[in-house]
């Protein structure tokens, strides 16, 4: 994933298992301003 933007590279660990640690600060911002964080909350693991 090293080749990705940033925002894909936090994105990406956050859609497959709800790692959101490596998600940019301005895009977990605009998910939260947009109503999108639920993409990146897989059931028991959104705890971050």
């Amino acid at each position: 994933m090293d080749p990705l933007p940033a925002d894909a590279y936090g994105l990406v660990p956050g859609l497959v298992n709800g790692d959101t640690s490596f998600t940019p600060p301005d895009l977990t911002r605009a998910m939260r301003d947009t109503g999108v964080t639920h993409l990146s909350a897989v059931s028991g693991r959104n705890d971050r």
